[in-house]
Order: structure tokens, then C-alpha cells, then sequence
């Protein structure tokens, strides 16, 4: 579906990539076979978010409301309504409203693919949310399916001072390269200053050595 997506917008003068060169190429999205609806209405809602910013606000009031109407009039779920809506929050350094929405009941788990998980904690590490991340990470407890999810965890229990978590954490999946993650962990409590708290750890042999 991305691949004819990509295309489509080419054809129709764009580069293939966000944002589509015009309103009739957005809308033909929902004309590309093999690409789920859900995902269709999300495109559809994003654009819609960011023209509603963009117009101004007295003189295209109208148009606003309508774009605003939009995912009701198609019977877009709410839970993809919400993840469409925190997704552009996140885009736009609107952290607390998309947290809102990311965690709210109304989203349901199976509307959350691997893909938007990593993505959500991705934005919110590069732009140092630490707490929001590791909220993230508590409540929607993303599938740990690789090494870098294992060491994003660790690095997000260290930045908000969970050290006892962080070696818990490294414990459970010791069998996974244990050497690698330990000395994650190590490199980033010199990261935020906190290596002198390991003095007071009980180390194994492993760890101390």
C-alpha cells in the first residue's frame, strides 16, 4: 500500500513523499487497493489536522468544522481517531495532549501495531521525555522484541532514577547478551551523573567485573 501510495502522489506532481501536492491526489488514497481502511482514514485525518492549523481561523471557520467533522461522517473508529490525533500532537511538541490520548481507554491495544509503539517512544526520546516515555512504556507495554528495545528500557529506567528497576529490568533478560546490556546500563549512569550510586549496589561477579 505505502509503495502505491508513493506513487500515486509522483504521478500526480509530488515528490512520493508527505505532504500530498493536492487535495484530489490525497483523497484518491482510498482508491489504492490492498491497503487497510483504518490506515486510509488516518492519512486522511492527519492532512485534515494539519490544514485545520494552517487555515485561518475566522476567515475558513467553516471549512475548520468540516475538516474537524471529517472522521465522524466516515465512521472512523475512536481508538484510530485517537492514535491519528496523539501521533500529530507528538509532531507538533504537544506532549501532554498526546499522552492523553495515547493512553486513553477509548484505544484499543490492537489498533497499537510494533510500528506505531516504536515510533511513539522514538519521538518522545528524541525530544528528552524521558517521564512520558517511560509512562509509555509502563501502561502500553510494547512487545520487547530486540536487543534495542531492551536497551532503550534500561535507558529510560536510568534517566528517571530507577536504578533498582534498570537491574531488574537487565536480570529478566540476562540470557540476551548480558555483557552488552550491563554495560549499557553502566554507560548511561555516567551519562546522567549517577555512577557514584552503584558504590552502594551489592554487585555480583558479573557486574563487578
Amino acid at each position: 500500500g505505502a509503495q502505491l501510495l508513493q506513487k500515486q502522489w509522483q504521478d500526480d506532481g509530488g515528490s512520493g513523499l508527505y505532504p500530498p501536492p493536492s487535495l484530489q491526489s490525497l483523497l484518491r488514497t482510498y482508491l489504492i487497493e490492498g491497503a487497510d481502511i483504518g490506515h486510509k482514514h488516518s492519512l486522511i485525518i492527519y492532512v485534515f489536522l494539519d490544514l485545520a492549523m494552517t487555515l485561518d481561523q475566522n476567515r475558513y471557520a467553516s471549512v475548520i468544522t468540516h475538516l474537524i467533522k471529517f472522521p465522524a461522517v466516515f465512521k472512523a473508529s475512536s481508538s484510530i481517531i485517537k492514535i491519528t490525533q496523539a501521533f500529530w500532537q507528538l509532531d507538533h511538541g504537544d506532549f501532554t495532549t498526546a499522552m492523553e490520548q495515547l493512553l486513553d481507554p477509548l484505544v484499543l491495544g490492537d489498533d497499537l501495531q510494533p510500528w506505531h509503539h516504536a515510533i511513539a517512544m522514538r519521538a518522545l526520546l528524541l525530544q528528552n521525555q524521558y517521564n512520558f516515555a517511560l509512562l509509555y512504556m509502563q501502561v502500553r507495554k510494547p512487545p520487547i522484541t530486540d536487543e534495542k528495545d531492551m536497551l532503550t528500557a534500561i535507558s529510560l529506567f536510568i534517566a528517571n532514577n530507577m536504578l533498582d528497576e534498570a537491574f531488574y529490568f537487565k536480570n529478566q533478560h540476562r540470557n540476551n547478551n548480558e555483557e552488552k546490556l550491563l554495560m549499557h546500563l553502566f554507560n548511561e549512569c555516567n551519562k546522567n551523573d549517577s555512577l557514584h550510586v552503584l558504590l552502594y549496589r551489592c554487585l555480583d561477579t558479573n557486574e563487578e567485573r
